[in-house]
């Protein structure tokens, strides 16, 4: 760690824990029962400013398990011991199997409280990252995608629960050998949502709550490299998802490029970027990476609360539909009634109708001419950005109707990666099937007969095509 970044984050803990609880430690542990001897310890898994994990074994049920405890100076300090019970009884409340299960909670032979836990085997994310640094790669974008997405679907569902981390970096998450996900260190946690755990205390007959060990007016929370802009300044009660949902999105930053979105190199520097400046996007420093992932990770990252993600299931939903299908598409509600292509328009954008019917008419000196209806899966507007021409139709919503907008960047992106002499015959396919089209409309009926026909054949064609395209990146219609 850097020698700033650590002087930091030591100041910024040590600010948040000097004030201490009125309780007395014995009115603490008072509840807890005493067990002597049942946990053998093996070995040092992990420590901190002011607490250390073992590895144990449990006489009493034959397995291993991993202890929590304070170090020695703090064990009986009443706000480091509030803030260790309170996190033991956090981690029981999110029942859930990206967070790690704890098996007891009770005072050992000495009178020290100690926490029991699942034992979990595999390699937190910062050292496969270094791992792979090392060598002078990056991670894959499918490898980062499984990863992203279980964080985050563990994360929905804390938050669902009332409860935020405020802690989120590539240290604190596990994985597992068979694909398992964990988030570990729990301690800096905040209730922000308590109705949500006193409803849950009280379907259970108890009422308890868990009280915050520090005081709010100095607790400043988090790791300077994932901290959120408001994390810097706020007090812990004023924070909100959002800033868990920023430090997830500096990991997939990190994740995808090995370097941080901010600078590192002091502690002026740092703050100065976190608030001042837009980092450089995903796929600027990756050319593989897809330009919604950049946009994804980009609103993670946004500098105002207001503009990042408003849950991590809405994050949630776009890293699936980019997982599953290589794009993630605006979606555009138009009322009945309402026209949304305009005949003689140059076109930037096509559309997949979601929910809805519409019209797909043209006008001739003044009188509309009907010429299709369209539903749920159908596609319109798409000619006009494979012929650049302009938009042979209008188009206008029937009934309330909901569409894709796939804009012509990210459909001439798809063609660029097909062999060129298909994104050309695409692009001369259309171009002819608009010619034929303009060659039936001045010709009598007895010469339309064979045109019509060739653009028939030039319609399947291209239809063809697009539906190959469109069944390796677009999401199917519910």
């Amino acid at each position: 760690m850097w020698p700033w970044l650590r002087k930091l984050w030591a100041s910024l803990r040590s600010s948040s824990t000097q004030e201490s609880h009125p309780n007395r430690a014995e009115q603490l542990l008072g509840e807890f029962h005493q067990v002597s001897h049942r946990y053998h310890p093996i070995g040092l898994l992990g420590q901190g400013g002011f607490g250390e994990v073992y590895s144990c074994f449990d006489h009493t049920l034959n397995r291993l398990t991993a202890r929590k405890s304070l170090k020695a100076p703090y064990s009986r300090d009443p706000a480091h011991l509030r803030s260790l019970i309170n996190e033991a009884r956090l981690i029981s409340y999110l029942d859930h199997p990206g967070v790690v299960a704890v098996f007891d909670a009770y005072t050992d032979e000495n009178g020290a409280f100690q926490y029991t836990m699942e034992l979990i085997e595999g390699v937190n994310l910062q050292d496969e990252l270094r791992s792979i640094e090392r060598q002078g790669e990056y991670m894959s974008l499918s490898r980062c995608l499984r990863i992203l997405i279980r964080l985050c679907q563990t994360m929905a569902y804390v938050h669902q629960k009332g409860v935020l981390h405020l802690d989120l970096k590539s240290e604190n998450i596990m994985l597992g050998d068979f694909g398992e996900l964990y988030i570990l260190d729990w301690g800096n946690a905040h209730l922000y949502a308590p109705e949500r755990y006193h409803a849950y205390l009280s379907r259970n007959g108890k009422n308890i709550e868990i009280s915050e060990v520090i005081n709010d007016s100095v607790n400043i929370v988090g790791t300077p490299p994932y901290m959120s802009p408001e994390q810097t300044y706020q007090q812990r009660k004023e924070l909100t998802p959002a800033s868990d949902i920023f430090s997830v999105g500096v990991m997939l930053y990190r994740m995808l490029t090995g370097i941080f979105p901010f600078s590192l190199l002091s502690t002026e520097e740092f703050l100065r970027e976190l608030h001042t400046i837009e980092p450089k996007p995903l796929h600027f420093h990756r050319g593989d990476v897809p330009l919604r992932l950049s946009q994804i990770c980009e609103k993670m990252l946004a500098k105002r609360v207001e503009e990042r993600y408003g849950n991590f299931k809405e994050v949630v939903e776009d890293l699936q539909s980019l997982s599953e299908f290589g794009q993630v598409f605006d979606r555009q509600f138009y009322q009945a009634g309402e026209v949304f292509i305009h005949e003689g328009e140059r076109g930037d954008c096509a559309y997949q109708i979601l929910d809805g019917q519409v019209e797909v008419y043209q006008t001739h000196e003044g009188e509309e001419h009907h010429i299709s209806t369209l539903g749920p899966g159908e596609m319109i507007g798409e000619l006009a950005i494979f012929s650049r021409a302009p938009r042979s139709a209008s188009v206008r919503a029937i009934t309330p109707t909901t569409v894709y907008v796939i804009g012509d960047h990210e459909i001439m992106a798809e063609l660029e990666k097909l062999n060129p002499w298909v994104g050309r015959m695409i692009h001369s396919l259309s171009s002819r099937f608009l010619e034929q089209m303009e060659h039936q409309d001045s010709n009598d009926v007895d010469e339309k007969s064979e045109d019509v026909e060739a653009a028939r054949r030039l319609a399947n064609v291209i239809q063809d095509q697009w539906k190959g395209w469109r069944a390796k990146t677009m999401p199917p219609i519910k």
